[in-house]
C-alpha cells in the first residue's frame, strides 16, 4: 500500500468525502478562509479550485504531533475567490502544488 502523500501535513482538506490536499496553515477570517503552502494531487479538486462550478463544502483536519486526529473543522459553501499557484508535477504527472488558496465560506464549527 501507497502512504498518503499528505501524511506529513499537520492540516489536511477532505472534499467530497476524501482527503484532497496537505496544508502547511490555514486562516478563518469571519467568511474568508485561506489555506497556505499546500500540495494536492487530486485533479477535480485542483479544476474546482481554478474554475468553481458550485460551491462545495469541505473539512480541514488537524493532526498532533503524535499524528492522531485531533480536531475537524468544517466549512459549509465554499467557493475559491483566489488560487495562487506554481505547478510542480511529480514523475508520474500527478502533483499540484499551491501556495495560497482563498475561499469565501461559512465555518459551521469544530468537531473535536
Amino acid at each position: 500500500m501507497k502512504p498518503s502523500p499528505y501524511a506529513n501535513f499537520t492540516f489536511r482538506v477532505l472534499w467530497e468525502g476524501r482527503t484532497v490536499a496537505g496544508v502547511t496553515r490555514f486562516r478563518n477570517d469571519g467568511s474568508v478562509l485561506t489555506l497556505e503552502r499546500g500540495v494536492t494531487h487530486d485533479r477535480s479538486f485542483d479544476e474546482w479550485c481554478k474554475h468553481a462550478d458550485a460551491r462545495r463544502d469541505l473539512s480541514i483536519q488537524l493532526f498532533g504531533s503524535d499524528g492522531e486526529l485531533s480536531t475537524t473543522f468544517h466549512f459549509s459553501r465554499c467557493q475559491p475567490v483566489r488560487y495562487d499557484a506554481t505547478p510542480e508535477f511529480d514523475g508520474e504527472g500527478q502533483a499540484f502544488v499551491f501556495e495560497t488558496l482563498t475561499l469565501e465560506t461559512q465555518l459551521l464549527g469544530a468537531m473535536s
